[in-house]
């Protein structure tokens, strides 16, 4: 069963997001493709499915998933929440997660939700699900029930009912992923999403961890770079002053960037961090083009 449930990162082996989820999908992509990315694994959907395969919570859900009345379908949504604090996960599982952090020689970790319908191109959820950062081996079985909780969370059903997506496409895989502590970390878009301009990268930056950036903790320093030449045509220095880089730090994030962009082959949302000037990527999604903005 491991080797469906839990699943290394750096593996060499792609799977689709109904198995990982989106991010997860693209990490493994990330992976395969030689990118620096910290290491960790993904507990599937299918290890998510065998945790509620004997809980009163797989009829809940298909009540859920057959509603079309919202305030009904939110109904269900919390009292999905709240049956899914007191769940447990069998220690035969608890022992398959800590023989992989052996494995990997994992201490602190990051938590991050991966669902079967974000990161897609029409739809990107950005920010609807959650992240844990320093999390210890000891709070990790808390944590991954936090994630899976917050694919019900009131948020993310609004979300998928107002855009019309059927709530049976909505599975949680989770992310655990080594913590890194970085130099600079932020966000870079390639195609500025401010001018919708396809010619220009955005890079956003900040000191230490990119969380800050992505949800709006601090003004982050923002360099706009040409594509073809990497010439650098705009720049601002966040407030307080963060995140400052150098031309080489630029440019050598600037190829990253745009070699994943070929790779995927669509306009990307990529979050990074500076190891000691050594680009992590933590995760790449598209520019969503229908329905985020």
């Amino acid at each position: 069963m491991k080797h469906q449930s839990i699943i290394l990162l750096h593996n060499n082996v792609t799977h689709p997001s109904s198995m990982v989820g989106g991010k997860g999908s693209n990490l493994l992509m990330l992976t395969k493709l030689k990118y620096t990315v910290p290491p960790g694994f993904i507990l599937s959907t299918l290890f998510y499915e065998d945790v509620m395969r004997h809980t009163i919570l797989s009829s809940l859900m298909k009540k859920m998933n057959k509603e079309k009345n919202l305030i009904t379908v939110l109904g269900y949504a919390k009292q999905i929440r709240h049956l899914l604090v007191t769940i447990s996960i069998s220690k035969h599982l608890q022992r398959e997660i800590n023989k992989t952090f052996d494995l990997l020689c994992l201490d602190a970790v990051s938590v991050r939700s991966s669902t079967t319908v974000e990161d897609g191109l029409c739809y990107s959820f950005a920010g609807l699900f959650e992240t844990y950062l320093h999390v210890k081996r000891k709070d990790i079985v808390e944590r991954i029930i936090d994630c899976w909780i917050s694919t019900y969370s009131e948020r993310v059903v609004k979300y998928m009912v107002r855009s019309g997506i059927p709530l049976e496409k909505l599975k949680p895989a989770v992310i655990i992923q080594k913590m890194i502590t970085p130099d600079k970390a932020g966000v870079i878009f390639t195609r500025n999403v401010y001018t919708g301009n396809n010619n220009e990268l955005l890079i956003e930056s900040c000191d230490g961890l990119g969380n800050q950036v992505v949800d709006a903790q601090v003004a982050p320093s923002r360099y706009v770079v040409q594509k073809n030449t990497r010439k650098i045509i705009h720049s601002s220095i966040g407030f307080p002053a963060t995140g400052l880089l150098n031309l080489i730090n630029l440019r050598n994030l600037a190829q990253v960037a745009l070699s994943i962009e070929c790779n995927f082959g669509y306009s990307q949302d990529i979050e990074w961090a500076l190891v000691k000037d050594i680009p992590y990527i933590l995760q790449t999604r598209p520019i969503a083009i229908m329905h985020d903005s």
